[in-house]
């Protein structure tokens, strides 16, 4: 089962607090449901995949504002 987490982009601490910090685990129990032949059995791969994802989750909250503040509105209803 899945947990939802509420984002606020105007909060201080956005940048820490809007992914959970067992976003690494949860991504290894992901991994661990694909199966071997999907990723050709080159777990070393999907590890670096796991990472860089892990890496990146700092950048969601900035991703977010810049999606919401660009002229294009890709989410026209979101206020």
């Amino acid at each position: 089962m899945s947990h939802a987490v509420g984002y606020r982009a105007d909060t201080a601490d956005a940048g820490r607090s809007a992914i959970p910090l067992d976003a690494l685990r949860v991504l290894a129990d992901v991994i661990r449901e694909i199966p071997p032949e999907w990723y050709e059995d080159d777990y070393d791969a999907v590890t670096k995949l796991l990472e860089q994802l892990y890496r990146r989750r700092i950048r969601v909250p900035e991703l977010l504002l810049e999606a919401k503040n660009t002229t294009r509105h890709p989410f026209p209803n979101w206020r």
